[in-house]
Order: structure tokens, then sequence, then C-alpha cells
């Protein structure tokens, strides 16, 4: 699933592709034309979280979640897609260019002013990649009486506390922090988790500045084809740090993959 960087680097994609452009046509797999979007005018792209937000002229939005398996596809007019049209969940035409959403998880064309309450988006916490982020707000979502037995690694992917994080930096905040991904966060300090997520805020931010997903610093990187992950997707290969295994496990109710350094993160077996 698309992390909050990677959503924040295709809005900033489509920004020269799509604004102070007419809408010529847009439709959904399952409802067919969006007709309030024929001729509205594109004012603005941004990401919210894991969220695309288009905004029209006259007070309408599309909203666009990809979802596990989705993608964003640009192509000219009259070109050959890449994919079956029967895979596209939404289509967004301008006189230039199809703007094609292929198996996105949502895709709907919503009133702005609704936005805030409409699935995906209602109860979502504060973006770690908006341009000032509320610690405070942050800390009493991960406090809430209902949180508190969950596991720390479930925690970081709850949108709903803070939105952007996403399995890749979940995992490799906790190897940094020499965190067990399975620790409780009732056992957690209010020090040790706002430091988590400031630090995810500072790794995504440098993601999208960079264009380059990369944790492990140079140092470590044993040459241009070396991991810039410490333990995403790196099972049974040597922790760059202390030099044991690195495992991974299914987790959560989400059963999301989760790798970690049992050395390192003092994982018991």
């Amino acid at each position: 699933m698309p992390e909050g960087d990677t959503l924040h680097k295709l809005a900033a994609a489509l920004r020269p592709l799509l604004v102070g452009q007419e809408v010529t046509g847009a439709r959904h797999r399952e409802r067919g034309p969006l007709e309030p979007a024929a001729g509205r005018r594109v004012d603005g792209v941004r990401a919210l979280g894991k969220n695309l937000i288009i905004a029209l002229d006259g007070g309408w939005s599309f909203h666009v979640h990809l979802g596990i398996g989705g993608s964003c596809h640009q192509y000219p007019k009259h070109a050959r897609w890449r994919r079956s049209p029967a895979s596209a969940t939404l289509v967004i035409e301008t006189a230039e260019l199809d703007l094609v959403f292929f198996r996105a998880a949502r895709g709907a064309l919503r009133r702005s002013a609704q936005l805030r309450a409409a699935p995906g988006l209602s109860g979502l916490g504060p973006d770690l990649l908006a341009e000032r982020v509320d610690w405070t707000e942050v800390l009493a979502r991960v406090r809430q009486p209902e949180g508190a037995g969950r596991a720390i690694a479930e925690l970081l992917l709850d949108q709903r506390v803070a939105a952007g994080i996403g399995n890749v930096f979940k995992c490799e905040l906790l190897f940094q922090r020499q965190l067990d991904p399975w620790a409780a966060v009732a056992g957690l300090t209010d020090e040790t988790l706002v430091d988590l997520y400031q630090l995810a805020r500072r790794q995504l931010q440098e993601s999208v500045r960079t264009g380059i997903r990369a944790t492990v610093p140079r140092r470590y990187q044993q040459g241009r084809r070396g991991p810039r992950l410490w333990v995403y997707q790196r099972t049974n290969q040597r922790c760059l740090r202390c030099g044991a295994t690195v495992a991974s496990l299914r987790q959560g109710e989400l059963a999301r993959t989760t790798y970690y350094c049992p050395r390192c993160q003092n994982v018991d077996d």
C-alpha cells in the first residue's frame, strides 16, 4: 500500500498537469459518468495522509485512495492504455490527457465541504507531512484508553492516530529505535512515542525531498546497490547493524508482515 510520501510525490507530479485544466469528463467503474465534474476547472491537487484530493471549482473534489494494489497512470489523449480498461476504478479526462486510477480502493466525486466526513477521511489523524503537526493531538490520540493494550507496530499503522505511516516505515522506525514490534503501547513513555512519530515525519519528508526512500546511512549501504532499508523485505538476510538474521511475521488483524531484527529489537522467540 502506498505510504504518505508516495501520495505527496504523486500530488506534486500531477499539479502541473492538472491545475488550471478543465475536466472534460470523468467516470467511475461502477457508478458510470460523474456528470457534475464535467466542465469544471481543477483548482488544486493535494495529499492528505494516504489520500489524494483533486479539488475542482464550484465546490467539488475527487477523493482517491489507491489501497494495496492501486496505481495512477497518465496517458496522452487517444494513447493506448497499458492495462485493461476493466480494471480502471476512476478515469478523469482533460483536453490533453486521461488520468486513470487502476484498481484503486476508492475513487469518488464528493462535495468539498463534505470531504472530512467521507469514508477514509473521517477521524483521520494529523498528516505527518502537513506544514505543521500538533504533537499534543497525536499523543492524545495515541493514549486513547482502547489503544493501551495494542502493539506498537499496529498503532503506527492506524491512520486515525497520525496519517502517513505504512508498513515500510513502520518496520524501519521500530528497528531504528530498537523497539519490539509487539511491545504494548501502555508500556512506552510519552517521549518514546512522540519521538517515533517525529522520526517518521523527518523520514517521510526526506523521501519526498529526494525522491528516494532510504533509512540506512550511506556508510552501511555497501555500495550503490546495497540495501537502503534496514529490515523491510530483508527476511533471512544479515542485519546491517549486528549481523543477526532478519526475521518476519504476520502481525495484527490486518496480518501485515512485520520485519525485524530479533537481537537489535530484543524480540523473544
